[in-house]
């Protein structure tokens, strides 16, 4: 079995290579919180190209689900193998991050799936906070508890809302022709 310290550096590889952006962040990031910040936004990485690597929704719908058991605690042997899962788990474990939050993001991913065109600006906007704000929120978790704490909840919420809004807009403005 790979070692913890062998597994941060094959995530953090890993994003470095397929999240640029989000690797280059985790470095203005505390050192403390680096490893956990990246293991996060692989995992991100890891659902979100689910859709671009199976060819039937029903081969995604099992890859998910394989991430939910895998976030409620289940399949610890096959999560002890996937430097990624290994790595979210610490960080879910160190930083009590709540695997509701993380199993919703998983669920909005099933949308993607199946190809479907986005209803209405609601819907998008709540794809997006279930995808990306709840990543802003998670990794402000993991940066500074402490002052997480402190702060009023919900202007943390709105805040992480409305900067995850605007980052999925602009990645789709940017993936357009």
């Amino acid at each position: 079995m790979t070692s913890a310290p062998d597994n941060a550096a094959i995530v953090s590889a890993m994003l470095r290579n397929h999240d640029y952006d989000r690797w280059l962040s985790v470095l203005f990031a505390p050192q403390a919180a680096r490893a956990h910040l990246t293991a996060l936004y692989a995992f991100n990485h890891e659902t979100a190209r689910i859709r671009d690597i199976v060819s039937e929704p029903q081969l995604g719908e099992i890859r998910l689900q394989w991430w939910r058991e895998v976030i409620d605690g289940g399949r610890a042997g096959e999560a002890a193998l996937n430097p990624v899962s290994q790595q979210l788990i610490e960080a879910m474990r160190l930083f009590a991050l709540p695997a509701a939050s993380l199993a919703g993001l998983i669920e909005a991913r099933r949308f993607e799936l199946y190809n479907d065109a986005m209803p209405d600006m609601n819907t998008l906007e709540g794809y997006c906070g279930e995808t990306c704000s709840i990543l802003y929120r998670l990794a402000a978790h993991i940066i500074s508890r402490e002052t997480i704490e402190q702060c009023d909840a919900s202007l943390l919420a709105d805040a992480c809302g409305h900067a995850g809004v605007a980052d999925q807009l602009s990645a789709l403005l940017l993936a357009l022709p």
